[in-house]
């Protein structure tokens, strides 16, 4: 993994370009990647944000926000957090507590004799619509 930053005015709210050109990223086996643009849209109101509060605390909760399609954001937290710039559309919230502290689920083991690490999947559909925030409680993981 690797992390690329690029100034942006946030406030322009308008949508910017960004353009990767053929060649510009060499992985470690040293293949390049293709040319590729990507628009990104900066109008914090064409998206809307995630307010999810726990019944734990201080826990090592993980959870994962996701649509039919994949995983758009995996994120921990203990007692509460707010996630913006959420497209809009359905999604569906998971939550587990990491105990082990290594980012995944672990399920259990019959040899040597293991607990799998508690889940909890949101019951509801959630829906994330433009210029709104959704607030969720997470009952606690039994």
């Amino acid at each position: 993994p690797f992390l690329i930053q690029i100034p942006i005015n946030f406030e322009s709210k308008k949508t910017e370009k960004l353009i990767v050109d053929t060649g510009a990223i060499i992985d470690v086996c040293g293949l390049k990647n293709d040319s590729m643009t990507v628009l990104i849209n900066f109008n914090q109101d064409k998206y809307g944000a995630l307010k999810i509060q726990s019944k734990f605390s201080n826990k090592n909760l993980t959870a994962e926000l996701f649509n039919a399609d994949s995983i758009f954001k995996k994120f921990n937290f203990s007692d509460s957090i707010l996630i913006k710039w959420i497209p809009p559309g359905n999604y569906n919230l998971r939550v587990f507590l990491d105990e082990n502290n290594n980012g995944f689920w672990d399920a259990g083991m019959v040899t040597p004799p293991e607990k799998s690490e508690k889940i909890k999947i949101y019951p509801e559909l959630i829906q994330i619509r433009p210029n709104w925030e959704v607030d969720l409680t997470i009952p606690p993981l039994d």
